[in-house]
């Protein structure tokens, strides 16, 4: 490889960087140099390699497992800047949860009025015929 190829990888390489943070396997860094509209023909003159398969199994290998830590783009930096914004005592205990269960339960707790209501009504009062009923009752009583 000449210089000019090794320079044009190393720009590649942090052009897929940029493009996806850390790549999930190989075939994602293909599909992300071809979206560069890089194509085979390409490859051969201008990073020195066969295809592009074999260009992005060498950036894959180029990304080993100490650099993965680091391979994030501003994006994910961002999200995970966020992420740990928010208070958390456990992974479901969160104010984003914690908010929605106070607003359901309470919606709850207002639906559930009227049959507690009823319940109550029924224990204090008795349960009696209704007004129909004690009209039928009433006029076989005379």
């Amino acid at each position: 490889m000449t210089k000019d190829q090794i320079k044009a990888i190393a720009k590649l390489v942090v052009a897929v960087k940029e493009r996806n943070g850390k790549p999930v396997n190989v075939y994602v860094v293909a599909a992300t140099i071809e979206s560069f509209g890089i194509r085979d023909v390409d490859v051969k003159e201008d990073y020195g390699f066969d295809d592009i398969f074999l260009l992005s199994k060498y950036i894959y290998k180029a990304y080993d497992a100490i650099t993965l830590a680091n391979l994030k783009n501003n994006n994910q930096r961002i999200a995970e800047a966020k992420t740990f914004k928010r208070l958390a005592l456990t992974d479901y205990i969160t104010t984003k949860n914690t908010k929605r269960f106070i607003v359901d339960y309470s919606s709850g707790l207002i639906h559930l009025f009227p049959v507690f209501l009823q319940v109550v009504s029924i224990i204090m009062f008795g349960f009696r015929y209704g007004p129909i009923q004690n009209l039928i009752i009433y006029n076989q009583q005379r």
